[in-house]
């Protein structure tokens, strides 16, 4: 879902947001090495990328996939790792983004979240710990950037913000409907890897089973 530009100060646009590994990075877990070749972490042979600039640590490996289900990844998300920069407390929350897709023949439907968790700074201001929902439904499509993958996706995604408690201004800038396109390697042991069609980018790494394949985005920082 979201597309990053360095800096502390970086806030996801309909433009930039869908490349989670997106949003910005101040003191993070997983993000605390930043700018390593995303691509070549997760072996997808790509083409230049003219995007703007990604966060480029590979997501941690997730559990085994088990043999009955999916993993709930949103189980391993860590928060209390973004509460100040150099040393001022700045108000923002743990971010990343997660998805769940259905593939049945050539279409594909599922959801992807947005999931924040408010550092204390935040929540003096009035800010919560929060969620912003989008339904997805597409197709398969030819793959773009990434050489290697197996295919790629083509969705639109809409908003469902009604049972979102983010604020309303977060909610009006970033609850907004987006085109997505996806780049999909799917691994024999059962990882799946989805970049960035555009510039083969990685934005996130999960499982995949029977036509269904989970991701979750590295932790990131988002100030406000």
């Amino acid at each position: 879902m979201p597309q990053n530009a360095p800096g502390p100060t970086y806030r996801p646009s309909a433009k930039t947001r869908r490349s989670t590994t997106a949003l910005s990075t101040g003191t993070t877990g997983s993000m605390a090495v930043l700018l390593v070749s995303l691509a070549a972490a997760a072996g997808c042979a790509s083409t230049s990328a003219d995007e703007a600039p990604q966060p480029t640590q590979a997501a941690p490996a997730a559990p085994k996939a088990s043999t009955d289900a999916l993993p709930d990844l949103t189980q391993e998300f860590e928060s209390g790792q973004c509460e100040e920069i150099k040393g001022a407390e700045v108000a923002g929350a743990d971010s990343y983004f997660h998805g769940r897709f259905k593939i049945s023949g050539e279409a594909v439907s599922g959801q992807e979240t947005w999931w924040l968790h408010a550092n204390q700074s935040w929540t003096e201001r009035g800010g919560s710990s929060c969620t912003i929902d989008w339904q997805v439904r597409g197709m398969k499509v030819a793959t773009g950037a990434c050489r290697d993958c197996d295919f790629g996706l083509q969705l639109a995604a809409t908003p469902e913000v009604g049972n979102s408690k983010c604020p309303e201004e977060l909610l009006k800038r970033e609850g907004r409907p987006q085109d997505l396109r996806y780049d999909v390697r799917l691994s024999s042991n059962g990882e799946a890897f989805i970049y960035y069609s555009k510039s083969g980018k990685l934005l996130g790494q999960g499982f995949h089973k029977d036509g269904e394949l989970v991701y979750r985005t590295q932790h990131q920082c988002k100030w406000f």
